[in-house]
């Protein structure tokens, strides 16, 4: 935008004040050239492409040639604008050497709403534009350029304040909805957290993620929730009531909305089955909200203190002969073992993937990377059963 702005010629062919009666209008029309609409006192609305917009003191409008516009003041107080007409031409350097085009084909980069802050040093401006259309000075022109173009030099300067202030706004209410998007979000909070209007909001929530606040909201919800399906063997009515749906229905369709998909086919595609064949991994896991599809069943259960968080576990004995049988019946996507089980990791790996992690040589966070990887890992195989173990692999008699 700076780039563009400091190629640019400009020509002030115009400049009106309009000081309006009680409900004046100035009817809609389409703009025949670039304009500058500075709202200097008073209060009303201007229509723009449609679009309604509260124009009070201090706001200024940048209209795009073509533009559909309608100014309308308010009936209880007396408005004054200041409209200046403008054209540019860009120069630009090609092969050495300079060549100036007209505005056709290049857009003004400013347009639209803008909110001047130091409305004395505008208001300054424009009188001091207004009066130079009067003068017969032989520089009037360029003090016409002059002023116009500390105008616009303002204008920048307050937009790049604004716009670091305004990223700083809005990075603080992302933050806020990452933390707290099960509850209910109101959009004049999330506006007063970062400082602007509802609307004003709307319209900049829109342009940085792409969407209005209430659909991202509702992509946090689903994403979570497809993650909580996914690793954990919550019921659905759970998981709804975690991510802020009340309503397990309300919740199923707005999941089969955002995914194509309904929450119990979901859960058939992507659910990974992990069998954990060292009874300390379930800590890990359960710490990082995986339940494992199979579990390790120690002697003494009714002391284990995790008996009650496996409750929807499947359940083997390792030293018992039937254990791998059972494991196998119950079909796990992935299993994570231990180096104590030395050659017997090698019939695991043909029930299916098995991945050695060695729990007293790894430090914590990194057995947790590990864990979270692959449980998040949905990649499957499938693997024949050699004549060592074909007795286990043998499908079960109806």
């Amino acid at each position: 935008m700076l780039k563009q702005l400091n190629e640019m010629i400009f020509h002030v062919s115009e400049v009106e004040y309009i000081v309006s009666s009680d409900q004046w209008r100035l009817d809609s029309h389409f703009v025949p050239t670039y304009q500058i609409v500075f709202v200097s006192k008073g209060k009303g609305s201007i229509e723009i492409n449609g679009e309604m917009h509260v124009a009070g003191a201090g706001k200024t409008f940048f209209l795009q040639k073509g533009k559909k516009v309608r100014i309308t003041s308010n009936s209880l107080e007396t408005m004054e604008v200041y409209k200046i007409s403008y054209s540019y031409s860009s120069r630009y350097q090609i092969n050495g050497k300079w060549q100036l085009y007209k505005e056709e084909g290049i857009q003004f980069p400013i347009e639209g709403e803008v909110y001047v802050g130091n409305q004395s040093q505008a208001l300054r401006l424009f009188e001091q534009l207004y009066e130079s259309i009067r003068e017969q000075d032989e520089l009037r022109q360029y003090r016409q350029t002059s002023l116009f173009m500390e105008f616009i030099y303002m204008v920048m300067k307050e937009t790049q304040e604004q716009t670091h202030d305004a990223e700083r706004g809005m990075e603080r209410t992302f933050d806020y909805l990452k933390l707290h998007y099960m509850k209910m979000i109101s959009l004049e909070l999330l506006s007063h957290m970062a400082g602007f209007s509802p609307s004003y909001y709307s319209r900049l929530f829109k342009r940085i993620k792409g969407v209005s606040p209430t659909t991202y909201i509702t992509k946090l919800r689903i994403d979570r929730a497809k993650e909580l399906l996914v690793l954990s063997h919550s019921s659905f009515q759970d998981i709804a009531q975690s991510v802020g749906y009340n309503e397990e229905s309300y919740f199923s369709r707005m999941f089969k909305k955002e995914t194509g998909h309904s929450p119990a086919n979901y859960l058939k595609l992507h659910r990974k089955k992990i069998a954990i064949m060292r009874h300390t991994f379930n800590g890990d896991l359960l710490a990082l909200g995986v339940t494992p599809h199979v579990s390790v069943r120690l002697a003494d259960w009714k002391n284990f203190h995790f008996k009650d968080q496996l409750k929807d576990s499947r359940l083997i004995m390792t030293y018992d002969p039937h254990g791998l049988d059972e494991l196998i019946r119950f079909q796990p996507d992935i299993i994570v073992s231990d180096r104590e089980w030395g050659e017997q990791n090698k019939d695991l790996s043909l029930i299916a993937p098995t991945v050695v992690i060695s729990y007293w040589e790894l430090e914590w966070r990194q057995r947790f990377c590990r864990l979270r990887t692959l449980s998040a890992n949905r990649r499957k195989r499938k693997l024949g059963c050699p004549d060592t173990i074909k007795k286990r692999c043998r499908p079960e008699q109806a």
